[in-house]
């Protein structure tokens, strides 16, 4: 079938299966419609639908809003205070903090967040960490718990991240292309252990082996021709295929 009637295809098979929930999917950035009604019941990122169901561009640095368009959910960096405004986080490397914006609550990929100097984000020590915490507890230690892409996290003894040992290490490169940041260890001894891949790369799938979704629209898939879930903008239809949203 040529292209653009296989598109064709594709688009009215959408529309039939999104008009049998009771909108259309081809409606401006809806991504999933209300069941039982003809209006949109989700949008895209830092769109939401309004009263009638029609999406609706949140405020700024806004995620997600109601259907009156005040704020609910914020965009990573930013904090919703209690006037209903999203301000800017004044932590440096700070992804989500607190009320006041001025305390981390998590820290961005490569830091750890310190409570015991106000909620600051300070450099994973170990080289090629990705994720680090503090330990409380055990002086306030600093360890690691999962590595930077192309990298596999190993322990002295096996498994474990127990802090006293400083969590793991950062040495070796994954031998699983395109696994996940932070998700590929071996699992036992850094030289005899087996090597386990916990998350691929969006858009792949098979975590021993990690292959590419053959769908470009697709964020996850059962197999590489089978479509589980669609990246933001995308839309899922019956066949396990992803459909782009169109714009306004």
């Amino acid at each position: 079938m040529p292209p653009l009637l296989l598109f064709a295809a594709l688009l009215l098979a959408a529309s039939g299966s999104a008009a049998a929930a009771g909108c259309l999917v081809e409606r401006a950035n809806c991504i999933a419609c209300s069941y039982g009604a003809r209006k949109c019941g989700q949008c895209i990122y830092g769109w939401s639908p309004n009263a009638r169901g029609t999406c609706v561009r949140c405020p700024p640095n806004c995620a997600s809003c109601d259907t009156s368009r005040s704020c609910t959910n914020c965009a990573r960096t930013y904090r919703l205070n209690r006037r209903g405004d999203c301000v800017k986080c004044k932590v440096p490397h700070c992804s989500w903090c607190y009320d006041n914006a001025t305390s981390c609550s998590y820290c961005q990929q490569g830091y750890a967040t310190n409570y015991r100097t106000g909620g600051t984000c300070k450099a994973c020590a170990k080289k090629n960490c990705l994720w680090c915490v503090y330990a409380e507890d055990l002086g306030n230690a600093q360890f690691c718990t999962g590595c930077r892409y192309g990298y596999m996290a190993t322990w002295p003894a096996g498994v474990n991240t127990d802090p006293r040992i400083g969590g793991c290490d950062c040495k070796q490169r994954c031998p699983i292309k395109f696994c996940a940041p932070g998700k590929c260890f071996k699992n036992g001894p850094p030289d005899t252990g087996t090597v386990n891949c916990d998350s691929c790369l969006d858009g792949f799938t098979d975590l021993q082996a990690c292959l590419k979704c053959t769908d470009p629209g697709c964020l996850s898939c059962w197999d590489p021709h089978t479509c589980k879930a669609c990246r933001p903008g995308w839309v899922l239809v019956d066949n396990n295929r992803c459909i782009r949203v169109l714009p306004p």
